[in-house]
């Protein structure tokens, strides 16, 4: 577990996709609101975003080892 927060300070996209991922779920309710469009866009890209730079870490984390 202690090699796993060493590899984060190591991947800072990874906090970064999960910031991310925070504001989607926090944003989820504002684009039922909006319901355009743009609003959709917004949230899939940053999902899109997320799950890409989290994946990218892990395959990076995975290789360190």
């Amino acid at each position: 577990m202690t090699d796993f927060l060493q590899n984060l300070k190591r991947f800072p996209k990874f906090i970064i996709g999960v910031l991310i991922g925070l504001i989607v779920v926090i944003l989820n309710p504002v684009r039922k609101k909006l319901n355009t469009y743009r609003g959709r866009y917004l949230i899939v890209s940053l999902s899109l975003v997320s799950i890409a730079s989290i994946l990218l870490t892990l395959k990076a984390m995975l290789r360190f080892d």
